[in-house]
């Protein structure tokens, strides 16, 4: 492999997603099988070429590529979490949630503390979607329950995201007809306003 094909992999790679932003899902596709053929195995340009799948709603094509990602090292996680987001759009919330607490639990090994810290809330905002979409509120409320943990012991917590969360918490209280700590946690929300 030379710098030259890099290069090249390079161009094609940001040509696909750029078309992919427009939704031109032909050059696209064209694009990122240009990068393909010049390095086959190059895992960014795989992504890419899954991202576009699922995008287009080519889903068994997007699963397909997804699931390979899923057993490297290096993509792991991003794959984890877009089968989730597949499913999740497929309306299979359980496969979905699967894939989000499995995307939980790789999000922690990422060297860097702030993408480590993102990639939680990230990952259990949607396991708390889900389990509010299914109508399960006790796991959903435990969900916002790590997700308020998770920002009160974080040096990257974001006020927003507490104020969000006490927010959350009171209306799947409310929904799961438990007046008293809806109450509280809207006074909560209230204070933080």
């Amino acid at each position: 492999m030379v710098e030259h094909d890099l290069k090249k992999v390079a161009y094609y790679r940001c040509s696909a997603k750029d078309y992919l932003k427009t939704n031109d899902f032909k050059n696209a596709r064209y694009c990122i099988k240009k990068a393909l053929s010049i390095l086959p195995n190059h895992f960014e340009s795989i992504f890419v070429s899954g991202l576009i799948e699922k995008k287009a709603k080519n889903y068994e094509a997007a699963i397909k590529i997804f699931e390979h990602l899923a057993t490297t090292v290096t993509f792991r996680a991003k794959a984890i979490y877009e089968l989730g987001q597949i499913y999740f759009d497929l309306k299979k919330y359980y496969k979905a949630l699967d894939y989000f607490e499995d995307y939980c639990s790789e999000a922690i090994y990422t060297e860097n503390p702030l993408i480590s810290y993102q990639n939680q809330v990230k990952g259990l905002t949607q396991m708390a979607n889900i389990y509010k979409i299914v109508h399960d509120y006790d796991n959903e409320i435990k969900i916002y329950n790590k997700l308020l943990e998770l920002e009160k012991t974080s040096k990257y917590s974001n006020p927003q995201n507490i104020y969000n969360i006490y927010q959350q918490t009171a209306i799947a209280y409310s929904a799961n007809h438990d007046s008293a700590n809806a109450l509280k946690y809207y006074k909560m929300f209230n204070k933080k306003r």
